[in-house]
């Protein structure tokens, strides 16, 4: 028989517990930054295609500014930019099949993550800030420890949530860090072919040159 004592009944434990709980404040800074440098990127997301509309547009800076900043939203910019574009660059051969041009499939590829991205984006504007608690509890001897880690999140209002007929997902910071990342290649890929616009149509009349 073994000499080792029985460890105690966890009830005389409980009052030995060490609580840990995490720094709320330091994961909401994080929190708060990793949104922060999102609307500093989408906000030179916007710059480009205001530049786009000036391309298009064949005007000054501050008359291609009004047309631009009088549209309400993000996605009335995106898709005013996208009507002005679509008006300069090359048709279809056919207009019955054919295929776009290069430059129209690479616009079109754009406008699909600027869609994508500006679901994110609206949610971290109008969904509420949350707090999502993880609870730990270990009973082995010689005492027990109880932790409590408080990591914020963003979440869909309870009212909204009981009338969606879709499943919500919570964004959490490694979504946000990803919607950075996926934002700065975006904006990217608008700088080029926002090069590629102004070269194809540099030496063209709709530039007056």
């Amino acid at each position: 028989m073994s000499d080792t004592p029985a460890p105690p009944p966890l009830q005389s434990q409980t009052s030995n517990f060490n609580y840990n709980l995490s720094n709320p404040n330091e994961h909401l800074q994080l929190f708060y930054a990793a949104i922060g440098v999102c609307i500093k990127e989408l906000s030179s997301i916007e710059h480009v295609l205001l530049q786009l509309c000036n391309l298009a547009l064949k005007t000054t800076d501050k008359i291609a500014s009004i047309v631009y900043l009088r549209t309400p939203s993000l996605e009335s910019r995106t898709n005013l930019t996208e009507e002005l574009l679509l008006a300069i660059l090359p048709q279809r051969e056919r207009k019955n099949g054919g295929h776009d041009h290069r430059l129209v499939k690479e616009w079109i590829v754009i406008r699909k993550g600027i869609k994508s991205e500006l679901e994110v984006r609206n949610k971290l504007a109008h969904w509420p800030l949350a707090m999502s608690v993880d609870m730990k509890v270990t009973t082995e001897p010689p005492s027990g420890t109880f932790s409590l880690t408080s990591t914020p999140i963003i979440t869909m209002s309870p009212g909204e949530r009981a009338k969606s007929e879709i499943k919500a997902t919570d964004i959490a910071i490694i979504d946000i860090v990803n919607h950075h990342t996926t934002l700065k290649q975006l904006r990217s890929r608008m700088m080029l072919f926002y090069d590629k616009v102004k070269l194809r149509f540099s030496d063209m009349e709709i530039f007056g040159m």
